[in-house]
């Protein structure tokens, strides 16, 4: 039978710490050691959860190697697999407890003291008191903190009110930082002014940066009043720029409109970047009208740019983002920082709005940045609309650089609509670019699907056209139109060009089109041939 885990203790993490107290004898034992086999055999069914066969084969290990080294270990096993299958829990509680009398110094002894821990607590909330009763004896007998520990976690969760006292002491008298780390966390989850009162003591008194970081985070979660104040204290007064961020990202986190005016003074004065940066993304956090305003200033009073970069991305995450259009302008047409001119024509393309629109065009004309301008030109194929599609148009028109010209035929075939394909043959007619008309003609591909319209100008670009490789398109495209019209000319190129691969092209053509007329057609090429 298997069962799911009856409590929060994982068997794999349980499985991977016994295999790292398996003495050497057991790594490297020899054949004839049956009573390590055994064991190993037994052990591997629990590590399966093959929980009543694992319980079968420990019950005979005991019985049969009542003397064997490894009989703790498969007594504590019983224990557990025993938790597996019936989950009688103090059935379960008094195995463990009978393990502890046997084997206190057993290897297995602290988990075995751990889940008596965890089941008493389960025991005590199922309305036995007498077993609240064994978690206090098992916190005044321990001689490890950790264990304590796990005393009090369970007493506390069980609503004892000593719980916390004990705690506030154990922090005090250990210097055991990660049992001290435990206790913050614990503290959190206490609703008292005691722990409050503590955990400020740690966050403004402690030596070590990571407790006081640690405690920071607690206290910011609690939300109570007065928070932000003693955030704000912690922030003036401690030295370490890590538990100053904490505090910075702590801020962000109550929403608290009047820590705006000191997020912007650290976003401009801060030397540290990394913490001045910080307060501007902690400014994300806080919804009111105050904050646009205030990311509009620090992006022009900024000395840094990645903290101005910054600033950039987070103004496009609010909705009153127009305040700051004239200032996106600014950014994109004059700044000297090509990476925030990209960053601002960025925002304007996922503003949508006709303000923004207007500026993508300024920038696309006269901005003397290539890159950028071709920033400009995606970002108009996102915005669509007439003004956005006339626009690229006249780019891939009249613009004197080629790659210019050619992203603006490639951003016409999201922007346009299916009627406006005109352009695109305007465009293959036109342009001096042959990258340019060759996009052109691979876009227009796309959209001439079942359409004989287009068959005249095909047939004219097949008479023309040079390039191996477009006249297959060509071809190609006179097949998707299935249409009649395309049959004489594609009839001719079959039987008539000079290149191999153009013929077969036309062939397939024909068959593509399917109709009695482009039958016909191909058997007189068979003929022919």
């Amino acid at each position: 039978m298997k069962t799911n885990l009856a409590h929060g203790i994982s068997v794999t993490a349980i499985l991977i710490f016994a295999l790292s107290l398996f003495s050497p004898a057991i790594l490297a034992v020899e054949p004839q050691e049956q009573d390590a086999k055994a064991y190993r055999a037994a052990y591997k069914l629990v590590m399966e959860e093959e929980w009543d066969e694992a319980a079968k084969a420990l019950t005979n290990f005991v019985s049969t190697y009542s003397t064997s080294n490894y009989v703790d270990d498969a007594h504590y096993w019983q224990c557990y697999v025993k938790e597996q299958i019936d989950q009688n829990y103090e059935d379960v509680f008094r195995c463990y407890q009978d393990f502890m009398k046997t084997y206190a110094d057993s290897r297995w002894a602290r988990q075995a003291k751990s889940n008596l821990i965890r089941l008493a607590n389960r025991l005590g909330k199922e309305g036995k008191p007498e077993y609240q009763a064994m978690i206090r004896s098992f916190y005044e007998e321990a001689e490890e903190d950790e264990i304590r520990l796990a005393a009090l976690h369970a007493l506390e969760d069980m609503g004892d009110e000593e719980a916390m006292g004990v705690m506030l002491r154990l922090y005090d008298r250990s210097d055991n930082i990660r049992l001290r780390r435990r206790i913050i966390h614990a503290l959190e989850d206490f609703d008292s002014p005691e722990a409050s009162a503590k955990l400020t003591e740690i966050a403004l008194n402690d030596p070590d940066s990571d407790l006081r970081r640690r405690a920071v985070y607690a206290l910011a979660d609690r939300e109570e009043e007065g928070t932000a104040s003693l955030l704000i204290k912690v922030l003036q007064q401690d030295p370490d720029p890590r538990v100053k961020r904490v505090v910075v990202s702590a801020l962000g986190d109550l929403e608290d409109p009047a820590v705006v005016p000191l997020l912007v003074k650290m976003a401009l004065t801060e030397e540290d970047v990394a913490l001045a940066k910080a307060a501007v993304h902690a400014l994300e956090d806080i919804d009111s009208a105050e904050v646009v305003p205030a990311i509009k200033q620090i992006i022009q009073e900024t000395r840094h740019p990645e903290v101005k970069r910054m600033a950039l991305y987070i103004l496009e995450d609010f909705d009153d983002v127009e305040v700051g259009i004239p200032i996106l302008r600014e950014i994109a047409l004059n700044d000297q920082d090509p990476e925030l001119r990209m960053i601002a024509v960025h925002v304007l393309e996922d503003m949508e709005s006709e303000e923004s629109l207007t500026i993508l065009v300024e920038v696309l004309r006269t901005s003397d940045d290539p890159r950028l301008k071709r920033t400009a030109v995606y970002a108009l194929e996102d915005h669509g609309g007439e003004q956005a599609v006339q626009v690229l148009y006249e780019t891939a028109m009249d613009a004197a650089d080629e790659d210019l010209a050619k992203a603006a035929v490639l951003a016409l075939e999201d922007a346009m609509d299916d009627d406006q394909s005109h352009m695109l043959i305007e465009i293959y007619k036109k342009s001096k670019f042959p990258s340019v008309r060759k996009a052109a003609l691979y876009t227009l591909e796309d959209m001439i699907d079942e359409n004989k319209d287009y068959v005249p100008f095909l047939a004219e670009i097949l008479s023309q056209e040079k390039d191996v490789d477009q006249r297959r398109m060509v071809i190609r495209m006179l097949g998707d139109s299935e249409s009649d019209e395309a049959v004489p000319i594609l009839e001719k190129v079959a039987l008539g060009d000079e290149n191999r691969r153009i013929r077969t092209e036309a062939v397939a053509a024909l068959g593509e089109i399917g109709t009695e007329r482009a039958r016909e057609a191909l058997i007189r090429v068979l003929e022919k041939k």
